[in-house]
């Protein structure tokens, strides 16, 4: 079993005092509450304000495609393929997916290419079937999403209501939506089974496909198409064997591990020592646990000491001398009053949503102020853009969710970079895959030049004060990297009456 390297500090030994002071939302909670968290493969517990990890947690985008590799895979296709598929209003949809070896199924993807309005009145459902239909066809509804807003384009990911044990098969992948602006990602694969569709009312999935189409007569037949869709399923643990969310305490190490559904992690930052005894203040035996109300956290003593549990959210710690880089919660047309309204929206932003990595340290520096906040990318022809200082460090953040964030990257002498191959998706990133308002070009030497407008002509949502039709602004993806269409813009345009989010950021 693979442990964490041992590091020679000084482990704080706090009085345990239960005083709780508050709750938690999405899901509600009083404080000293713990849940695990399949989405980020975790245990989380409720410090009376956020969910706080208990220990090191793994993004579902970085899991891999072959169970073994952090305990999940991919099912079905996550690559973004040619062919749109447009109409699907009112009609169950999908294609076969295959599962190689048992696993639970936690969440669901598809890719939206396209949408209208992009707001909470286009909505899809999606839902996982057996194959116990004719011929292979879909048969009993085993697990469904929620519905779900269409509001951006690009990977549409959603929990099941309920993970759910799956055993190696055939499993088909079905969409159901209420708008013909949603369109999906399609693409051929020589030997794949037909497509199956059928006419269905938008709304709860049918708990039988063959029924839910009024009998197998309706059921029609398309070409091997595949849709760029995937399901998320997470494995188990070995040496001792365990399911995905067990806890253990290892007297070996004297650490209390979790298993994230291939490995058994530690609950702790680090593991350091242990051992030889019990704990005082309070009086407790090796492996016993207690949650510190003084201090929001949990503890569990380790033989020595009383250790606090939580895994590394920050890749180093954020000093006065540190800015941020942060994923806009609201979205707007291209009409932001150009470069100064953008950078009061972002302004505005920042000091509304509080929960934010990062929040506390900048407000507690003064940097949540007038003329220190900017909307990144947002470059117009009679202003540029905003610049980054120079040779500093910006950790991400999400103003939406405050468990995402934690990575950052260093600008060079001109305030520019980085020029790397990393997705900003990932959960130590933006943690999804946003798309933002952005019109900067690319520099020679690194990833961005923020001096340069990509246009450059005014005619960009007339510098972003215009959301008429016909006018359109490049944007950005998350998704992207360096590498591929440029995570900041790329060439890559739509329409200004459309809304979209803005990176804000926190010089330091």
């Amino acid at each position: 079993m693979q442990r964490t390297l041992a590091l020679s500090i000084m482990l704080a030994c706090l009085a345990a005092v239960s005083v709780y002071a508050g709750t938690c939302s999405n899901p509600y909670a009083q404080e000293s509450g713990m849940i695990y968290n399949y989405y980020y493969h975790v245990p989380q517990f409720c410090n009376g304000t956020n969910w706080v990890n208990a220990g090191t947690m793994q993004s579902p985008d970085n899991l891999g495609t072959s169970p073994g590799n952090f305990g999940s895979a991919e099912i079905g296709d996550t690559n973004i393929e040619a062919n749109v598929d447009s109409g699907n209003a009112n009609y169950l949809e999908g294609s076969p997916v295959t599962l190689s070896s048992a696993a639970k199924l936690q969440s669901l993807s598809i890719y939206i290419s396209d949408c209208n309005a992009c707001n909470s009145s286009e909505q899809a459902i999606f839902a996982l079937y057996d194959a116990t239909g004719g011929g292979g066809a879909p048969g009993t509804l085993l697990a469904t999403t929620t519905t779900l807003s269409v509001t951006q384009t690009g990977w549409l990911t959603a929990n099941v209501t309920t993970p759910v044990e799956l055993t190696p098969g055939t499993y088909w992948l079905m969409s159901n939506n209420n708008d013909n602006s949603i369109n999906y990602q399609v693409g051929q694969t020589a030997g794949q089974q037909p497509t199956d569709y059928c006419p269905y009312t938008f709304g709860a999935m049918p708990s039988n496909f063959t029924t839910g189409c009024g009998g197998a007569g309706n059921i029609q037949l398309i070409s091997p198409y595949q849709y760029s869709a995937y399901g998320t399923v997470t494995t188990g643990c070995t040496s001792p064997q365990g399911n995905e969310g067990d806890q253990i305490y290892n007297g070996a190490y004297h650490t209390y591990q979790f298993c994230n559904g291939a490995n058994w992690a530690a609950m702790e930052l680090v593991v350091s020592g242990g051992g030889g005894g019990g704990c005082s203040n309070p009086a407790g035996q090796e492996a016993d646990k207690i949650y510190n109300g003084a201090y929001h956290t949990y503890q569990f003593c380790n033989g020595s000491n009383w250790v606090p549990f939580g895994g590394a959210a920050w890749t180093g710690a954020p000093t006065a001398s540190t800015g941020y880089f942060v994923m806009s919660k609201t979205q707007w047309n291209g009409n932001l009053g150009g470069l100064s309204g953008a950078d009061s929206l972002c302004l505005t932003e920042l000091t509304t949503n509080t929960g934010w990595k990062g929040y506390g340290e900048a407000l507690a520096d003064g940097k949540l102020v007038s003329g220190n906040v900017h909307a990144f990318g947002v470059c117009t022809s009679t202003s540029g853009a905003n610049t980054l200082n120079a040779n500093a460090t910006y950790y991400f953040a999400n103003a939406n969710n405050g468990t995402l964030g934690g990575n950052s990257f260093t600008t060079n002498g001109s305030g520019m970079g980085p020029n790397d191959s990393a997705s900003w998706f990932g959960n130590s990133y933006f943690g999804g895959d946003y798309t933002y308002w952005s019109n900067i070009a690319a520099g020679t030497s690194t990833a961005w030049n923020s001096s340069t407008c990509q246009n450059g002509n005014g005619a960009d949502c007339y510098d972003y004060t215009y959301t008429g039709a016909g006018y359109n602004s490049p944007v950005g993806e998350s998704a992207q990297s360096f590498t591929g269409n440029n995570r900041w813009s790329g060439g890559v345009a739509d329409y200004c009456q459309r809304t979209y989010n803005l990176i804000c950021f926190v010089n330091p």
